[in-house]
């Protein structure tokens, strides 16, 4: 039996336009065989590897949004997965990994693997939230209709990503300019200046050493501190990756921190209300809604949690109540599942849930804008003040001292 591989094809069409396509076959002439009669002429034939697609991790988030927008659009117009798969693997083009990505994926599928299994295999591409949400679509039979979900789900990410990162370039830069100015003056400004005014003598000139030299050891202190503190956190990241336990404790301390922590906590339900109104949408019990939406859940605590509440709603407790036993789950979402189990209206109320964590994420990262910049002002500010009253009101009074 001859095995089928997935080739990398570069071919030109009849205006001369270089393409990248995809063909499936047991070698080389039998894919240049299949451009017979079409409008391609092939230019290069190639075995297709999806180490290819994995270098261009900068970019994977933007291509994941584009691939899913194409995706939904042709599975509205009524096509299969496979053929979806196929019409997207044609547009891509070399400056676009997005329809290398439906290659890959095609490629899997003609093995015979499901595309949800296909899209869980390949983790350096999908994010875990992705992969989750796709495997709760396979789990209620309906991967297609999740797409639309899928968009408007990454599109969301992507608006708090860019207004997050837009907030962040300024402070970061002037952040980063501040930090090696003010280690260029201590390397190379200020032993030339101790130097210069030491020969002058006087209380204002020992004044002025004493300062320098304290500049000096507070920046290489804050330098050191600042190095142990990142070189620690990585050492602690290892190590949680290995030991489960410790990783859960990490993950639960990273969802009680202030600000930071309910920021946190909120990202993780939005994440879990959204699986869960997809599942319940779908038919699927509460309990095993529950099992199958931690899939989509990348706090470690609060997937532990969310375990312990499965196993409390199979021994009859209401699932307010076994939600609200957790200091994980804000409780915005208890209050909501009282309403839900009153109700009747699960759905609903996981649409309600989804709803207001997505604005209230909105808010606080809008909040963190309007809040960076004066902070960022004062930071400066307090530098500068330092350096004045250090260096510059010494220089002075040792110049009134001189004249």
């Amino acid at each position: 039996m001859n095995t089928t591989y997935t080739y990398k094809c570069t071919v030109a069409d009849s205006s001369g336009k270089i393409k990248t396509v995809y063909r499936a076959g047991t070698n080389k002439n039998e894919i240049i065989s299949s451009f017979s009669g079409t409008s391609y002429i092939p230019v290069k034939i190639e075995l297709f590897s999806s180490k290819t697609v994995r270098r261009s991790s900068g970019k994977r988030a933007k291509t994941v949004l584009e691939f899913t927008q194409m995706m939904e659009t042709l599975l509205a117009s009524g096509l299969s997965i496979k053929d979806s798969l196929e019409i997207t693997s044609l547009i891509g083009t070399k400056k676009d990994d997005c329809g290398e990505l439906a290659g890959e994926l095609l490629s899997e599928i003609r093995k015979g693997v499901t595309f949800a299994k296909a899209v869980g295999g390949m983790n350096s591409l999908f994010p875990p939230v992705y992969r989750g949400i796709i495997s709760v679509g396979d789990h209620v039979g309906s991967v297609e209709k999740i797409f639309p979900r899928l968009r408007m789900y990454l599109e969301t990410s992507k608006k708090l990503r860019d207004k997050f990162v837009s907030a962040l370039i300024y402070p970061s830069l002037v952040f980063f300019i501040s930090v090696v100015g003010t280690i260029g003056l201590a390397v190379f400004v200020f032993p030339k200046l101790e130097t210069m005014f030491s020969e002058f003598g006087g209380e204002a000139a020992v004044l002025l050493q004493n300062n320098i030299r304290k500049l000096q050891t507070g920046i290489g202190t804050f330098i050191i501190c600042l190095l142990l503190v990142l070189s620690a956190a990585m050492i602690i990241k290892k190590a949680a990756g290995r030991n489960t336990k410790l990783k859960i404790r990490m993950d639960a301390l990273a969802l009680r921190y202030p600000l930071i922590g309910k920021f946190n906590a909120e990202w993780q339900t939005l994440n879990f209300a959204f699986a869960m109104e997809t599942l319940t949408a779908g038919g699927v019990t509460i309990e095993a809604a529950i099992t199958e939406a931690e899939s989509v859940v990348t706090n470690e605590a609060y997937r532990t949690a969310l375990s312990d509440v499965t196993s409390d709603v199979i021994k009859g407790i209401s699932v307010s109540e076994a939600f609200s036993r957790h200091q994980e789950f804000p409780a915005y979402m208890s209050r909501w599942l009282m309403v839900g189990e009153r109700s009747g209206k699960t759905e609903q109320v996981f649409a309600q849930i989804r709803t207001y964590f997505q604005n209230d994420i909105e808010k606080y990262t809008s909040w963190f804008m309007s809040l960076i910049e004066p902070a960022l002002i004062i930071l400066v500010g307090m530098l500068l003040l330092i350096l004045v009253m250090t260096i510059i009101v010494p220089i002075f009074s040792l110049y009134g001292t001189i004249l």
